[in-house]
């Protein structure tokens, strides 16, 4: 079961043109600087908010499902020619998929004339403002983090070796680590102690085991 973190590890960011709190609502990322905005603001900018870069009409929806539109949010395009493939190759470098806990690779589906959704094989494919498009395997980052995801994260650095950090993997480096991550897929506050539970849990739990000497954790194979 997943357990959600405690509402005092997490903030809830606002709407930066409205104010209104995004977590209640349907949010909207800017392909230029993934600039988050709610869906109503959304409608009425033609630029990014944050960097002032042009924006374009086509919205990618992502989330849980496509037929689930109150459960997901958009990343809007930037008025260029989009590929499936320069979209995709977008999103990888702001949401890393070894990075998170994403496992399946991110794929790309279409909207057909009859109302069922398709996967697009074709990477060169052009995406445009004709049809409707959704972006599959993708986190939907307005979801609030839960204990297992975090703990999916320190596993992961546990055993990557040097692939995802050359620093020591001292309870302050998970911290850091795992923040870098938090902010990147739903704005929030990861306190040092909440890391130090999960790590503490993680042991229990016999996934990792504390060098005393070094101060560093090592995964238990």
């Amino acid at each position: 079961m997943s357990i959600s973190l405690s509402t005092d590890l997490i903030s809830s960011p606002d709407c930066p043109v409205c104010f209104e709190e995004l977590s209640s609502r349907k949010i909207v990322y800017t392909q230029c600087c993934f600039q988050n905005i709610c869906e109503t603001c959304d409608q009425i900018y033609d630029r990014c908010v944050s960097c002032t870069a042009d924006l374009g009409d086509v919205r990618i929806q992502f989330g849980s499902h496509p037929m689930f539109t109150e459960n997901s949010s958009k990343l809007r395009l930037l008025p260029a020619k989009n590929t499936v493939g320069s979209v995709i190759l977008t999103v990888k470098e702001f949401f890393p998929l070894v990075e998170t806990q994403l496992t399946n690779p991110l794929t790309m589906y279409k909207l057909s004339i009859g109302g069922s959704w398709g996967p697009i094989y074709d990477r060169d494919s052009e995406i445009t403002s004709i049809s409707q498009y959704y972006l599959r395997d993708m986190r939907p980052p307005h979801h609030p983090l839960s204990d297992i995801e975090v703990d999916s994260w320190i596993v992961t650095l546990l055993t990557s070796g040097t692939h995802l950090t050359k620093n020591k993997l001292t309870k302050e480096e998970f911290h850091r680590k795992c923040s870098i991550y938090a902010m990147r897929i739903h704005p929030s506050v990861i306190s040092q102690e909440y890391i130090n539970s999960r790590l503490k849990s993680l042991e229990e739990r016999c996934y990792c085991e504390l060098d005393g000497k070094e101060n560093t954790y090592h995964y238990i194979t």
